[in-house]
């Protein structure tokens, strides 16, 4: 082969390796989740990562199709987040203070309105946390928040106010990560 065409070959390589990755993550949640009585479907789904971790699979369940972010938060219709774990670096502790952090972002620092509600979203993740644990955090008008743990109920938490501060966790403003937002909403990622 001549040295000309071989450079050729080899920057088209280098070129297709340099594009981004189009990044659907994860397919392992299910394309519907049944909410009470209310069947609701993915919406879109994206990994949350730190400092090139992958720490967990997100997906957004809705009634209906969407990528208006202040519509979901404002809604107040079934919905849920499907989180899977998928590194063992994610512990009790740590999910706790990431909470605690994303609930600050979405109230812009101010909790107080929802300081009870918080405190007992907490108490639904005491039990140790482990890869492979998933969560679905499914609302209603009438139950409010309820959490799940691998298909266990740990607890409901009421309310409207409380719903759009949790939601607004992954879909507000200052999200925890502008990327998992984007592609909650229906966007694959680009990495």
């Amino acid at each position: 082969m001549k040295p000309s065409l071989v450079l050729v070959v080899l920057s088209v390589l280098v070129g297709l390796l340099a594009q981004p990755e189009l990044v659907q993550a994860f397919d392992g949640a299910p394309a519907t989740l049944k909410i009470g009585e209310t069947t609701v479907a993915r919406n879109g789904f994206g990994t949350r990562s730190k400092m090139m971790l992958s720490l967990y699979e997100c997906a957004l369940y809705l009634p209906e199709k969407s990528n208006d972010s202040a519509a979901i938060l404002a809604s107040d219709q079934p919905m849920a987040v499907r989180i899977e774990i998928t590194s063992r670096f994610v512990s009790k502790a740590k999910m706790l203070a990431a909470l605690k952090e994303g609930f600050q972002a979405s109230t812009g620092g101010d909790t107080s309105a929802i300081e009870a509600e918080m405190k007992k979203f907490g108490d639904c993740f005491s039990a140790p946390i482990s890869m492979g644990d998933v969560f679905v955090l499914a609302y209603t008008p009438s139950s409010g928040v309820v959490v799940y743990k691998n298909n266990q109920q740990q607890g409901a938490v009421g309310g409207l106010a409380f719903k759009k501060a949790m939601m607004g966790i992954w879909l507000g403003k200052k999200p925890i990560d502008a990327q998992l937002k984007t592609a909650m909403l229906g966007s694959a990622q680009l990495r």
